[in-house]
């Protein structure tokens, strides 16, 4: 084991800013899971893969420059990868901060959109959490039969996955919210009661659900949105470092090395998986690489937006929307110039994050694509604040701050506006309930007026 004195000290600066931004937002809000101290907290997951990388510099090699060209195998670039998790890490925060707590109104389109969000689960919320649990379920049965059923996924091969399914990535995104937005309106409904038999039967029935491809992410998701609705809606958790916390943070790492094994990726498969992957050095160490050498893409990535409405059967040479295909395909020095058919790409993708807007508009670009991403999630949490704690703002809240504020990359707008769109008309839907209930009871009370 070999230590890197200069990677150990950047990784102390970045813990000082994350110190930083959590005692600043201390002084304005003592909420435990605000935006700011959100985003702090999931920043020191990636903060430990950078010191782990500090101290035992010598899996540098096998975990980060292993997978990349020779070109990309540097430590000058990982030294920068290193300030760029800073860089990033600041004007996410920066953003988060004032979208929190500045002042003047909401922004109108965000206010609109999510209106009749607040009236989600007021009324009636057990039996919409249930039909939408039901549609989600419908979905899965569908997507699985699309799939070849359920012995063909958990016999294909991990790798192939993202070749299987593309094409079907609107009903899989359709069936995983429909599945949590159901769970957390039956949580919502019944936690107070302490129904955990019920409670923990539809859980269980979800967590195999999003599971089943063998992707953490979604049931991630789920837990922590459920938290936050259990913080907000039913009792307040005031500390983060409780056993409580602790047992449930065992639970999820457990679940993780389990799924892992039935996936058939092994002890080394975890160690890849949970090490490299909690951080985003080697992705940096490419990205940085690559545009030293080469123009940047400008609008070529976001063009994945302008065919995100078509269906890739119909339209074959359909660019990818997760363009974290790119990135993966350039790790091997392959030069490309987005927008580019998914079928001429590598069938794998590394996520790019807030990365995509260095790939596109370079310095300037990840700056701006972190701070703005960090306002968004900011505004979000104000929507929160605003509908006196609705579960409707809260499930969506819960939706985008698992790991910290979600980068506005051409997957994530679409995700986003997927979920906007959901969680809208179910909240239109919900608003009606609630009117056409006052008319009913003030028709059959007409002595009231």
């Amino acid at each position: 084991m070999t230590v890197n004195i200069y990677l150990l000290l950047i990784s102390g600066l970045y813990l000082s800013f994350i110190l930083m931004f959590y005692l600043l937002d201390r002084r304005h809000n003592n909420d435990t899971f605000s935006a700011v101290k959100l985003i702090a907290y999931f920043a020191c997951i990636e903060l430990f893969v950078l010191v782990w990388f500090s101290i035992d510099s010598n899996s540098i090699e096998e975990l980060i420059f292993e997978p990349l060209a020779l070109v990309f195998r540097d430590m000058q670039l990982v030294y920068l990868a290193y300030f760029f998790s800073i860089i990033i890490y600041f004007s996410v925060s920066v953003g988060a901060f004032f979208g929190s707590y500045g002042t003047g109104r909401m922004p109108l389109l965000i206010d609109k959109l999510f209106l009749h969000s607040r009236a989600i689960g007021r009324k009636h919320g057990l039996f919409l959490g249930i039909f939408l649990y039901a549609l989600g379920v419908i979905l899965f049965l569908f997507f699985l039969k699309q799939l070849g059923g359920l012995t063909s996924i958990l016999t294909w091969p991990q790798y192939g996955l993202s070749t299987k399914t593309a094409g079907l990535g609107y009903l899989q995104t359709a069936y995983n919210l429909l599945t949590m937005l159901g769970i957390f309106l039956i949580y919502a409904a019944i936690a107070k009661k302490r129904q955990w038999l019920l409670l923990t039967v539809f859980i269980i029935g979800a967590v195999f659900m999003l599971a089943v491809l063998g992707q953490r992410t979604p049931v991630g998701t789920m837990v922590f949105a459920i938290l936050l609705i259990h913080h907000y809606n039913v009792k307040n958790i005031r500390n983060i470092l409780s056993i409580k916390m602790g047992v449930l943070v065992i639970l999820m790492v457990s679940f993780l090395f389990f799924f892992l094994q039935v996936r058939g990726g092994g002890t080394n498969q975890f160690k890849i998986d949970v090490i490299q992957r909690l951080g985003v050095i080697e992705r940096q160490v490419v990205v940085i690489g690559y545009f030293n050498e080469h123009d940047f893409w400008y609008g070529g990535l976001y063009e994945s937006l302008l065919h995100a409405y078509k269906l890739r059967s119909s339209f074959p040479d359909k660019p990818p929307i997760d363009t974290g295909v790119y990135l993966y395909t350039i790790r091997q020095d392959v030069v490309i110039h987005p927008p580019v058919p998914f079928n001429s790409l590598e069938q794998n993708s590394w996520p790019d994050g807030y990365l995509a807007g260095y790939m596109s508009f370079g310095f300037i670009g990840l700056i701006l694509v972190s701070v703005i991403s960090g306002l968004v999630f900011g505004f979000f949490y104000r929507l929160v604040l605003l509908s006196n704690f609705a579960t409707g703002p809260i499930i969506f809240y819960g939706l985008l701050g698992f790991m910290g504020a979600k980068p506005l990359s051409p997957y994530w707008i679409t995700q986003l506006l997927f979920i906007i769109i959901l969680v809208s008309m179910i909240g239109f839907f919900s608003s009606l309930s609630i009117v056409n209930k006052k008319i009913l009871k003030h028709n059959l009370n007409p002595a009231n007026e």
